[in-house]
């Protein structure tokens, strides 16, 4: 029993003897080969007081699979999902359980997002605030797994696949993923309010947002921190002076939205700033 990796298809192929059949393969490949981007959008309904989530999704030239299932994690309740179009193509469902929505293509001529390509018009309705979450993606399988069986290996060749197995699971970890795991934007059910943690929360986020690459420029930072030490420093003694520094971090944030803030950003930081002066 051999193992070895294919590094062109990106597989691990078993090898056997069978002294009835001779040489035997099995190929296993993971859901993992896939190099997923996300992109997210959030606009807020005023009237109803919901957001509208959306989401851009494609898989970057060079992915071994087609990506098959999106996953986006929401631990606020959403509403009134949505497909890219035809929606009669896509498969869309709650996780019950795991606060998550996921979208699956299962008609059309391709069935998911081929490498280089992306697909517009995800999104769900929810009443959470913009925050941090992941969001997984899974490639279809070219090929079936077809391990040694009972019916057809004896036990020798059925203990010594597993020991292999076993091995090759410890040489090439990364091969035996399920998901890939990327960070985007997704509602998130606020604590109960208190002024000074709003604040810092949204200090929180700015340097969340660096992190992640979603604001480029560190004199950005610099500013829109400047903006909330100052109204965290205010926000017990003067709230109005508060209150007006906050519009001017939103301010500033509208300002730099799709120059040195990414959406992701933007949403991130408006919403939850508005959503503190509007409890101030």
């Amino acid at each position: 029993m051999t193992a070895t990796y294919d590094k062109q298809n990106d597989w691990i192929v078993f090898e056997w003897f069978n002294p009835q059949t001779g040489k035997q393969q099995a190929t296993l490949e993971s859901f993992n080969s896939v190099n997923p981007v996300i992109h997210a959008q959030v606009s807020f309904d005023s009237a109803s007081g919901a957001y509208t989530y959306t989401y851009q999704i494609g898989n970057l030239a060079g992915a071994k699979q087609i990506l098959d299932d999106i996953d986006v994690k929401h631990p606020s309740a959403v509403f009134d999902a949505a497909s890219p179009s035809p929606e009669s193509d896509w498969y869309s469902t709650e996780n019950q359980g795991q606060n998550s929505w996921s979208w699956s293509k299962v008609k059309g001529d391709v069935r998911g997002i081929p490498a280089g390509q992306t697909v517009s018009g995800f999104s769900f309705k929810s009443k959470g605030l913009p925050g941090i979450v992941n969001s997984t993606f899974a490639g279809k399988r070219r090929v079936k797994f077809k391990p040694p069986s009972p019916d057809r290996e004896s036990i020798e060749v059925q203990q010594s696949f597993n020991r292999v197995y076993k091995a090759t699971v410890a040489q090439y970890p990364d091969k035996f993923g399920t998901a890939v795991t990327r960070k985007t934007i997704g509602p998130i059910d606020p604590p109960a309010f208190n002024a000074a943690s709003a604040i810092q929360n949204l200090i929180t986020l700015v340097n969340q947002s660096k992190a992640q690459g979603w604001i480029d420029n560190d004199g950005i930072v610099t500013s829109l921190l400047a903006k909330l030490n100052t109204a965290q420093s205010k926000v017990g003694t003067d709230k109005a002076t508060a209150k007006n520094t906050l519009n001017a971090f939103m301010n500033e944030v509208s300002a730099q939205n799709g120059k040195h803030l990414t959406s992701e950003a933007y949403a991130l930081l408006y919403f939850n700033a508005q959503y503190a002066v509007n409890h101030l």
